[in-house]
Order: C-alpha cells, then structure tokens, then sequence
C-alpha cells in the first residue's frame, strides 16, 4: 500500500535526477546552452551561449523548506555575484504544496520528464521576458564567474568533486610534470599556485636532481578529471611555463 505523503518517483537519487536532467537537456538545448555542473555552489548552472544569462539549479528528489532555503541563499550577500534565475530540479510528483511559494518568492521548479524526452518549463530564449512567464529574473549585480573548462563531475553527487579553480591549476602541474619529467617552484608560480603543500618535506612531491617528481603522497587529480585533463594537455602550448636554463628547483 502507498504511504500517505509519500510520492513515488524513479529516481534513486538526487545525482540519477541531474543525469537524466542533463541527459534530456543535451538533446533539446546542447547548441543553445552549456551545462556546468557542481559550479558556485548549484548542482547544476546552466549558461546560455548568446548572451551569458545564467540559471542556477539545486536537485532535490522531495522539494522542501531546506532545499528552498538553499536556493536563496547562494550569492545574496552585498556584491556577491549569482545566476540571472533561480530553479529547483525535482521529480514531476514533488512537492505540489510548495510551488506558489516558490512562485510567489520568484523559484522555478523545473522537471524532466525522460519517457516524453522533455524538460518543463522549457528553458528561456533571449527574447522570451514576459510577466506571465515561469522564469523570474533576479538581475544580479554580477553573474557567477565560470571556470575555463566545463567540469567533468557528477552533478548532485552526495559528496561531489568539483573542478575549482586550483583544482585547474593542479592540473596544469600534473601536465608539467608528465609532458617534462618534473616542475620547479618557478612553474608553481606561473601557473599561479603556492607550492608548499606540494613541496614541503612531507609533501605531495618528491625532490630529485632534476626538479620536483610524483612521490607516494602525490594525488591523482588527472583521474578525477580525466576529459579535462585532456583538454588541459591539449592546451599546453597556450599556458605552460618556457623551459629556463637556471636550476631545477629555481628557475
């Protein structure tokens, strides 16, 4: 027998959700939109190519209070930078009690609906601002800064990886060091990143005659991100640091 309250969905979790999300998204929007996953704080911040405008989206598989207030809160400090619209990613059958709330405090909930290979309510177009649309703009003093390369995570993931900004720089030290055999102090600073947890005497790198190598301690973040590492590598003319003629640990 059903449980009063309870719904039923398909989805085994909030990260399933984002996948078959994105899954449907990719099909209907790919040329018009770029998907960030586990960026700023949402699972999921759409940005669309033409213009920049931003959706942030929390995955819930049970809209509720927590979940709203999770929503809200993500760059409504003074000067803090957020998305032009604010979503909330949940099961068809979730939370019905909740959305004039949501409406009223300016939330979309959005769906997807995989067996009818469609999302509700269809993203907006440049030119779709009306007053009766389900989108509400909160015109933020800045939109969220993007990283260079799309994260290659799992969106809604319990624990999530995300791909920061040193976690970029991170790698372009991995690439160094696999494209030339080791770094210097030197590359850490050309590529923007303190080198001391990697450097010190328990570091993450071993020292040799030849410059800072992997060691024991060294992370795998190249595993954690294999497609941008890849991107990374290719881009390597672009950023990596010229080979010097000082020392190895110098120059």
């Amino acid at each position: 027998m059903r449980q009063r309250g309870k719904t039923r969905h398909s989805f085994r979790s909030e990260a399933e959700l984002c996948s078959a999300f994105l899954e449907t998204f990719r099909r209907e929007y790919a040329a018009k939109w770029v998907a960030y996953a586990e960026t700023e704080g949402w699972d999921i911040l759409l940005v669309r190519l033409k213009d920049g405008f931003q959706i942030g989206i929390q995955a819930k598989l049970t809209l509720n209070i927590a979940v709203i207030n999770q929503c809200l809160t993500i760059g409504q400090s003074a000067g803090e930078a957020g998305p032009d619209c604010r979503a909330l990613l949940v099961p068809a059958s979730s939370g019905s009690s909740y959305r004039e709330v949501c409406q009223y405090i300016g939330l979309t909930i959005i769906s997807v609906l995989p067996q009818q290979a469609r999302i509700e309510p269809k993203l907006p177009g440049p030119n779709s601002r009306s007053p009766h649309s389900p989108w509400h703009e909160w015109w933020p003093i800045d939109r969220h800064p993007l990283p260079v390369y799309v994260p290659d995570v799992i969106a809604g993931a319990s624990a999530p990886v995300r791909l920061t900004p040193w976690k970029i720089k991170a790698l372009k030290i991995a690439a160094l060091i696999e494209v030339r055999g080791s770094v210097s102090r030197s590359d850490f600073k050309h590529v923007g990143l303190d080198p001391r947890r990697w450097t010190a005497r328990n570091g993450w790198l071993s020292a040799s005659s030849v410059g800072y190598i992997p060691g024991k301690r060294t992370p795998n973040f190249a595993k954690q991100h294999p497609v941008v590492y890849s991107q990374i590598k290719t881009d390597f003319p672009h950023w990596a640091p010229p080979v010097g003629q000082a020392g190895p640990f110098q120059r």
